[in-house]
C-alpha cells in the first residue's frame, strides 16, 4: 500500500477537473489550486483563467474562454517529485452556453498533445450557462 500525503480538502480525477473547469466562472488572471490524480500519482495543478479569444475548429468558429494550467507531480510524502518538472497544458472552452471543451494541448510523458473537437452532441440536461 502506497501513501499519498493530500493537502487539499478535495481530489479530482484528470476527468471531473475538466468538467469544473467548464463551469469556472471569473476575471481574466483568476487561479485556482487543486490536486488532480492521474494514474498512480498526484498532481497539483494550478489553473488561471486567461482571455477571451475566437478559436476556429472543424465546427466552425467559436468563442473561447482560455485556462491555462501549470502541473507538478507530487511524491508520496508531499512536495514535487524530485527529477520531475512542471508541466504546462492549456484548455480551450466554448464561451457560450454549453462551455464544450474545443482545444486540450499538452506536454505529456509521450510528447506533446494536442485534442481538438471534431464532433459533439449536447445533452438534453441543462446548459451550464443561461
Amino acid at each position: 500500500l502506497e501513501e499519498q500525503l493530500v493537502t487539499l480538502p478535495e481530489i479530482y480525477d484528470f476527468n471531473s477537473f475538466i468538467v469544473a473547469i467548464r463551469a469556472w466562472e471569473g476575471p481574466a488572471g483568476t487561479k485556482a489550486t487543486v490536486e488532480s490524480m492521474r494514474s498512480r500519482y498526484l498532481w497539483t495543478i494550478t489553473a488561471m483563467i486567461g482571455k477571451k479569444d475566437k478559436l476556429a475548429t472543424e465546427l466552425g468558429e467559436f468563442p473561447v474562454l482560455r485556462i491555462d494550467n501549470r502541473t507538478v507531480k507530487l511524491a508520496r510524502k508531499g512536495g514535487p517529485m524530485p527529477g520531475n518538472e512542471a508541466r504546462n497544458f492549456t484548455v480551450f472552452i466554448s464561451d457560450d452556453e454549453g462551455r464544450v471543451p474545443l482545444l486540450i494541448s499538452a506536454k505529456t510523458d509521450y510528447g506533446d498533445v494536442k485534442m481538438t473537437i471534431i464532433d459533439y452532441q449536447p445533452g438534453t440536461g441543462q446548459p451550464l450557462r443561461p
